[in-house]
């Protein structure tokens, strides 16, 4: 989820967002920090919005965490699906 998948998410988190390559500024903060020791306050500020935009959109850091888990576990499916579509495309060329 890139930054700027993050401020969609927080300012509009009905639209479907499509995560990002790498660790975004955004989560370094649980990275980092672990999730006890990550503030919203700081994962705002990576973010580039404010704690009030996020706990508008999200009750509390772990449903947060728990939406940014649910979108790259999203992705991972999509990803594995597509790989075996095309290991199953490859072995039909091969017979």
């Amino acid at each position: 989820m890139s930054t700027g998948d993050f401020q969609e998410a927080v300012h509009g988190r009905a639209r479907q967002r499509q995560p990002g390559n790498g660790l975004p500024s955004h989560l370094r903060s649980f990275y980092v920090n672990a999730y006890d020791g990550a503030s919203m306050r700081d994962i705002a500020k990576a973010g580039g919005v404010t704690p009030a935009a996020i706990y508008h959109y999200y009750a509390s850091k772990q449903e947060l965490l728990m939406d940014i888990i649910g979108r790259f576990m999203q992705q991972s499916i999509e990803t594995t699906r597509a790989a075996i579509a095309g290991a199953g495309q490859a072995l039909a060329r091969k017979m």
